[in-house]
């Protein structure tokens, strides 16, 4: 759930040395190409970074500047970020293959597959996608009698959970709703001794945007009109407040939702209204509110209470990039 400062510049290695000088009147050798080495600027207190994609290239912005994890030959995307210490750790895919990338650098989880979260607790680092990871190890996720897929990591403690099409704790199942529905959990967050879980979940009519607290429903919106849907994609608890980001949809319309304790609170000063509009993550650091998404016609957007930050440049109907996850280093 919770998307390096990354300055692409070349180390130049110098074949000689300061003694070794050439004489004046000799022409300098064509310097040779040099590997682009990636020089990280340790994350601070207040930087913003979020993980999404553009034109096909896995990216992370720092602060809204660009940083690309890939080099577009084949289609890549950065869907979680996780920043501890010196460290940041990005899950993500390069075509069918699970990618986490730490300071820069790609590590292959698995060939046939894809990483969409990833949590760091003490020295683990956790990664779940089509597997659960923990320090590149697969970890047992289930007891053999299902097969899941994993959206999101969250640990507390000595306890792993993990949501997907189904909620585990440590491996084990837990109870998300009655049975009468087929949720879909795309984020967990635990507070306290409290787990929340936001996802989809069946409607009166259609689909309704849900966060599941201890295994008890609360409907956010949605699933009253066979021509409207809602989804719950992220949740962070802060305090006593619960938030949540997902979206709304009708026959014409597609929005961006925010939601604090229930009530829809996004408003800011967007010039597109926030139609067709799509929230992937939500955080919150001390009083500001951060959530990431795609706005139509913009793409990736980054709002700081309600205000918005267009990540990828000028509106373009061909612009496709979309912001997946957001974390803030406190």
């Amino acid at each position: 759930m919770k998307k390096i400062a990354l300055l692409m510049i070349p180390i130049l290695i110098w074949g000689a040395s300061c003694d070794n000088k050439k004489p004046e009147n000799e022409e300098p050798e064509k310097e040779k190409e040099k590997d682009i080495t990636y020089i990280l600027t340790p994350p601070a207190p207040g930087d913003v970074y979020v993980a999404g994609a553009v034109e096909g290239k896995a990216m992370l912005w720092k602060n809204g500047v660009e940083q690309y994890l890939s080099d577009g030959t084949i289609e890549a995307v950065a869907s979680s970020v996780f920043v501890s210490a010196d460290d940041v750790y990005v899950a993500g895919k390069i075509g069918s293959k699970a990618i986490l990338w730490k300071n820069g650098i790609a590590h292959n989880l698995t060939d046939d597959g894809a990483a969409n979260s990833v949590y760091v607790s003490g020295d683990d680092v956790y990664v779940v996608g089509n597997k659960l990871w923990k320090n590149g190890a697969v970890q047992k996720l289930t007891d053999g009698t299902d097969h899941p897929g994993g959206s999101s990591v969250f640990v507390s403690g000595d306890d792993v959970y993990v949501v997907g099409n189904k909620l585990w704790k440590n491996g084990a199942m837990q109870k998300l709703t009655d049975g009468t529905d087929h949720p879909g959990g795309s984020s967990v967050f635990i507070s306290g001794d409290d787990v929340y879980v936001a996802g989809v979940g069946k409607g009166t009519i259609g689909h309704a945007a849900i966060v599941w607290i201890n295994g008890v429903a609360q409907h956010l919106e949605g699933g009253h009109s066979i021509y409207s849907d809602a989804w719950a994609s992220s949740v962070y608890v802060s305090g006593s407040d619960v938030y949540v980001a997902g979206g709304f949809s009708g026959r014409t319309y597609h929005y961006g939702k925010l939601w604090k304790n229930d009530e829809n609170i996004l408003v800011g000063t967007s010039t597109i209204g926030y139609i067709e509009t799509s929230l992937a993550s939500v955080y919150v650091s001390g009083e500001d509110v951060y959530v990431a998404g795609r706005a139509s016609g913009w793409g990736a957007v980054l709002l700081k209470n309600g205000v918005d930050q267009f990540l990828s440049g000028r509106p373009s109907s061909s612009n496709n990039s979309k912001a997946y996850s957001v974390f803030v280093v406190e």
